[in-house]
């Protein structure tokens, strides 16, 4: 819904979830989007987020890292006065000010001042504002404001300005808070108005080399309605009869609205000069071109009457597509849609969610044209049509923070803000997060209520019948229509004799058919084999994937011999007597044992006394989370190890910790599997030899610190994300405990937070493209990282390539899920548990490092050592020292204050570890 204002909104700070969990500053960021074809972020003066007081909005993807205390639109609300204000700021800061402040020195103020005295054109556009009754030109300092009536006098008051003062000139709108009211869902139209008057003077204002980023990269619009011009022009000569237009856009309008339902992030629309695309996933599903109209439907919803109806209107069966099976397509023209438009309708929703396969975001995506869209919403009056979103400024529908707090406070769970943020994010991140502390703080408790919070997965958990076989479907099955019966099975069936075959009935799916069954003996091996025949063998090869489980039920005659099998999935109704009962979960709690000592005990072993495979229920988990994965259901699945340092990790750990470290491929698989050891002639119930993970199984392990327990290897500590939850604050403890039918958020927010976690169903993900993105824009970022790594170096413990990716992607994930506070809040957190952890040893191996650090978190950009070598200079006693350096100033608080306390271990002991 559009933003509006309410009375309320000039009398107090009003909470976004009050507007329905979304702020104008959403709708002003999307509509600047859709002009300049580039994101906006905005950094208003808040309180979490909810409070609008003064809030700048600024461009993404541009040369220019910084863009604070420069040129940018505004938008002010004041409470006192009752009005806002509304236009562009210019700002000139004193240069050593913004050069210690790390803000950019190449100021915008300085290029004003050039334009105004040498562009009469940039000089014309300030006097017809300025001349204007609904707009104030002039310039303020702290605690001066004078207005210009012309271009020249705004250029004497600031020539008046001595040189280190910070100054500011302005172009703005006011409007009382009555006005705001009654404008209703019009006010962002009159705040766009405004900024696309002022977004001429913004560009030449700003560098050369933004504005040549723009423009050279015909990124620059002249306006949204221009966007919808050149939709118009390119709609209107393909379709020029209004009736048929209004048809056809109807039916493009259902496919987006359907497949936005399912991912704000699968579809995208395409404008080319000659035609109209509309993808969904990697397939086009609409096509408007001067051949008429082509679309893709589901061929399964299409009955026989249905497919005669379409091949007398047009072409079909034209084109195949490799991701998206039994598909039916069709090219008509525009006049002959109505007349099949019925079938197009009851067959295009099943399509569209195959080709949404999970909500991976569409290839397509930088190709999208938002004046189709806006086009399509004036046109057919249909203001419902939506805009997608991939991720690049998404404004969220819910108070993430909220919602988890309140979830796990109503378990009777408590935790600070800064630990849900960091839990989240760490996971969101790396997949293989480490909660450490003392025992009762709630690391397992965090752990599994945070899986809990997400949507449970609705098959249920099955275990094999005592009277059924079940086999794990290998890539052979499929191929050769033949299915390998492990001869430990014949306690359930008489086979037929060694060498010779037999005839079977196969009943599968309503229907029977004849198959063989053979007893292959050979010099060196027998094994026993069901050759499906007939309507069965495609029947296997649509309804199985490798790796499912197939169950095949004997069936003998009154004497006891072998006349045929059942076959069917574990979950059909025939079987549905082997549920377990157990409600399934996402998650799986695995106690650590101390006798574990190598890979067996989560991967399971070969038995060679009984010629199969044993299972462990950590391999059935996985299974399932691969299997989830293959399907798109978007469901995570949490592992959790609890007490993991019972045993030593490097050991049990090790061959899973190595393939998650391997790298993934564009699926999201790891590049390397898992690999399941056991001979040829084993038989069973067998997993695949080779399991390569999904994205989406996660790793939680719990550590408590005692005597019993074994410490980390840099090696693991390395590749997790390693969180202390040492805090206990017992003022609010403890919460209120909800009632059971308010344990948890609702279904649909469930589904918002899993969509948020799981990156709209990319899950973990190390974008490189998406990390060099970032850091350009972020360059400061770099050079505190590099500045650390050099500090560290001399020591070795610097830091790679790995821990270098892990942390920018932290950052990406924290500012997408606004859980922090400050960017600067996150990077202290991400610093904190991927640099400290390695840090163990005596004092003379960690005394220098750890001073290096202190230094460079109290000013990452020109770390001082000396003032650190000072204060421990001063003070003599061990507790002295300690406080005189906690109570130094630093920008990255937590990464201080653990250093702090590992330096008061070196000196009260001489040793020091992160755990």
């Amino acid at each position: 819904m559009p933003f509006r204002f309410t009375g309320e909104d000039f009398e107090r700070y009003v909470k976004m979830d009050e507007h329905g969990g979304r702020h104008i500053w959403h709708d002003l960021q999307d509509r600047l989007q859709r002009i300049l074809a580039v994101p906006f972020t905005n950094n208003p003066y808040v309180a979490r987020g909810d409070r609008l007081e003064t809030l700048w909005l600024v461009p993404q993807g541009t040369p220019r890292s910084v863009w604070s205390h420069q040129a940018a639109f505004y938008l002010a609300r004041n409470l006192k006065g009752k009005h806002l204000t509304f236009g562009l700021n210019v700002e000139c800061p004193p240069f050593d000010w913004a050069e210690r402040e790390g803000a950019d020195t190449d100021r915008d103020g300085l290029r004003l001042i050039q334009r105004l005295e040498s562009n009469p054109d940039f000089r014309a556009r300030i006097d017809q504002l300025a001349f204007s009754p609904k707009w104030k030109v002039g310039m303020s300092t702290q605690g001066t404001d004078k207005s210009a009536r012309s271009s020249e006098e705004l250029l004497s008051a600031i020539a008046q300005i001595p040189e280190q003062q910070y100054w500011t000139a302005y172009v703005h709108q006011k409007m009382s808070a009555e006005e705001a009211i009654d404008a209703g869902e019009e006010i962002v139209d009159i705040i766009m108005a405004a900024y696309e008057t002022l977004l001429a003077l913004w560009l030449a204002v700003i560098p050369e080399a933004d504005r040549q980023y723009l423009e050279g990269a015909d990124m620059i619009e002249e306006s949204n309605l221009g966007l919808q011009a050149r939709a118009r022009e390119v709609i209107e000569s393909l379709l020029p009869n209004p009736e048929e237009r209004q048809v056809c856009l109807n039916l493009m309008a259902d496919y987006i609205i359907q497949a936005h339902e399912l991912s704000q992030a699968t579809w995208e629309v395409t404008l080319f000069h000659d035609k109209v695309r509309l993808n969904i996933g990697s397939i086009q599903t609409y096509v408007i071109d001067s051949d008429g109209i082509y679309l893709v439907m589901d061929a399964q919803s299409l009955s026989d009457e249905d497919r005669a109806a379409l091949a007398d209107r047009g072409e079909v069966d034209l084109e195949t597509y490799e991701t998206v099976p039994d598909t039916y397509d069709v090219r008509l023209p525009g006049a002959g849609l109505p007349a099949v438009l019925p079938i197009v309708k009851g067959s295009y929703g099943p399509l569209v969610e195959r080709a949404f396969r999970g909500g991976k975001r569409t290839p397509y995506y930088k190709a999208h044209s938002p004046g189709v869209i806006e086009y399509m919403r004036r046109f057919l009056s249909r203001p419902e049509i939506p805009d997608p979103d991939y991720g690049q400024s998404a404004p969220k529908q819910f108070n993430l923070g909220y919602v988890l707090a309140e979830a796990l406070a109503s378990r009777g769970l408590q935790y600070s803000d800064w630990q849900i943020a960091t839990f989240y994010t760490a996971l969101q991140t790396k997949g293989f997060v480490i909660l450490r502390g003392i025992s009762g703080t709630g690391k397992t408790k965090l752990a599994q209520a945070f899986a809990e919070i997400l949507p449970q997965p609705t098959r249920p958990e099955l275990a094999t019948r005592d009277d059924l076989i079940s086999i794990t479907v290998q890539p052979y099955m499929p191929k050769y229509n033949r299915i390998i019966i492990p001869k430990h099975f014949t306690k359930l069936y008489e086979p037929p004799p060694r060498g010779e075959s037999k005839e079977v009935q196969l009943d599968f799916d309503g229907k029977s058919q004849t198959c063989r069954l053979v007893y292959h003996e050979y010099a060196n091996t027998n094994y026993i084999a069901l050759y499906l025949r007939g309507e069965a063998a495609p029947w296997f090869s649509k309804s199985f994937q490798v790796d499912d489980t197939v169950v095949l039920e004997p069936r003998s005659d009154e004497d006891g011999r072998l006349i045929g099998f059942r076959m069917g999935k574990p979950s059909d109704v025939q079987f549905r007597a082997q549920t377990t009962g157990h409600r399934a979960s996402n998650a799986l709690f695995i106690p650590v044992r101390t006798d574990w000592r190598d890979s067996k005990s989560l991967l399971g072993y070969y038995n060679p006394l009984t010629g199969t495979y044993e299972w462990t229920d950590f391999l059935r988990f996985l299974m399932r989370a691969v299997q989830s994965y293959r399907r798109g259901d978007g469901l995570a699945w949490f592992v959790i190890l609890d007490e993991m340092n019972l045993a030593r990790v490097e050991y049990y750990f090790a061959d899973l910790l190595s393939v998650l470290e391997s790298g993934r491929d564009a699926e999201g698989w790891t590049r390397e599997p898992l690999r399941l050891p056991y001979p040829n002639d084993a038989e069973g119930d067998l997993p695949p030899s080779q399991i390569r993970v999904p994205p989406n199984l996660y790793v939680i392990g719990t550590v408590n610190v005692d005597e019993t327990t074994h410490s980390f290897s840099p090696k693991v500590l390395d590749r997790a994300f390693t969180l202390e939850l040492t805090e206990a604050d017992f003022s609010q403890y403890p919460p209120r405990l909800a009632q059971e039918e308010d344990a948890g958020p609702s279904a649909q927010i469930a589904q918002a937070v899993l969509a948020d976690f799981a990156h709209g169903g990319r899950f973990v993900c190390i974008d490189k493209p998406a990390i060099a993105d970032y850091v350009r824009k972020n360059g400061e970022i770099r050079k505190r990282l590099q500045m650390l790594n050099e500090q560290l170096r001399p020591y070795q413990l610097h830091f790679g390539y790995r821990i270098f990716d892990e942390i920018v992607t932290f950052l990406i994930s924290a500012e997408a899920n606004d859980l922090y506070s400050t960017s600067d809040a996150a990077f202290d957190a991400a610093v904190l548990m991927k640099v400290l952890p390695k840090f163990h040893g005596s004092r003379g191996k960690l005394e220098n490092p750890l001073k290096c650090v202190l230094a460079w978190s109290r000013s990452p950009d020109a770390p001082d050592r000396e003032i650190i070598d000072e204060k421990l200079v001063k003070e003599q006693d061990a507790n002295a020292a300690r406080q005189a350096l906690e109570n130094l100033p630093y920008r990255y608080k937590r990464t201080a204050a653990k250093c702090c306390r590992m330096l008061w271990q070196l000196y009260t002991s001489g040793f020091a570890s992160f755990s």
